[in-house]
């Protein structure tokens, strides 16, 4: 196997963990062995090319599957609040400072 496959293959084995643990602990050994799969198909008709188009499928799931599936929907929302907030007494503050415009 060549390295750059090798490497490949543990970096999305360490990527794994970014799953959540329910997912990661029914089909990792899967999602693995499917990724090694694709990783090595790729590798054979495109090489470099290949390896990296397995890449952009892998991160782009990780990024609209995985790490979302992670966050937990109280803490988005008490963040959302926070940023709101923050952002309405910021305009207040500004709008209380500035002198009005004066013809």
């Amino acid at each position: 196997m060549p390295s750059i496959l090798y490497i490949s293959c543990r970096l999305y084995g360490w990527m794994l963990v970014l799953y959540p643990p329910a997912l990661r602990s029914r089909f990792a050994s899967e999602m693995a062995d499917v990724f090694e799969q694709q990783i090595w198909e790729a590798w054979q008709c495109r090489k470099y090319r290949g390896v990296a188009g397995v890449w952009s499928r892998a991160l782009e799931e990780l990024v609209l599957i995985a790490l979302p599936a992670r966050l937990n929907p109280a803490l988005l929302r008490t963040c959302a609040i926070s940023l709101l907030s923050t952002m309405a007494v910021f305009y207040f503050v500004l709008w209380g400072v500035t002198p009005p415009i004066h013809k």
